[in-house]
């Protein structure tokens, strides 16, 4: 059942679904977006990037310490905690795992309250456009009021802690953090608000 190939953070997870995907944003300074069509979607308020390398298993990364350094300067820098999260979402085992273990550390006790979205459900593993496409998902999501559910979450991963809604649900979101979490251990992070 394809619609059901992408499994991220479930137990029943087989794989990697290779996908196709592209995000396209436009940046400006607030002077260049004031009244600019098409119309402001949000601000870029932080970013962080770091490194881990691979583990003994080629393209999986040694842990999740830089994933969370990136994420945690993006929100740092934003001042402000996420009220949605975009992951990756790999659908194979040992990096569900590792970025299942980066949101619990990010988010902590929110982390089943905060809605996520993950990618690969939906277009399957875009790998490096993975950033920029949950960049374009989450302003889209915060301006629609709306963000999906976490389809094909049957049997979540024990480290997931994460909500486990599948179905859309309506959130007024006014910031989002996007993780874009790398098998080769090059993870960035950024924060975005609404207008």
């Amino acid at each position: 059942a394809p619609g059901q190939a992408g499994r991220p953070f479930d137990q029943a997870a087989s794989g990697i679904v290779p996908g196709e995907g592209a995000g396209f944003l436009m940046l400006g300074t607030p002077e260049q977006t004031e009244g600019a069509e098409p119309r402001l979607l949000g601000h870029l308020a932080g970013f962080g990037t770091a490194f881990e390398p691979t583990a003994a298993h080629p393209g999986v990364p040694a842990g999740v310490d830089a994933a969370v350094m990136a994420g945690r300067a993006a929100i740092d820098e934003a001042g402000v905690e996420p009220e949605l999260v975009v992951l990756t979402g790999w659908s194979y085992a040992p990096m569900d795992e590792l970025e299942a273990q980066a949101h619990a550390a990010l988010l902590g006790d929110r982390a089943a309250d905060v809605p996520v979205i993950a990618l690969s459900p939906f277009v399957g593993s875009t790998e490096a456009a993975s950033g920029p496409l949950g960049a374009a998902v989450a302003l889209r999501a915060m301006d629609a009021g709306k963000v999906p559910g976490m389809p094909n979450l049957a049997e979540p991963i024990p480290s997931w802690t994460g909500p486990r809604a599948q179905a859309t649900i309506d959130h007024a979101a006014s910031s989002a953090l996007v993780l874009s979490f790398s098998m080769e251990g090059s993870h960035a992070a950024v924060m975005l608000t609404a207008p």
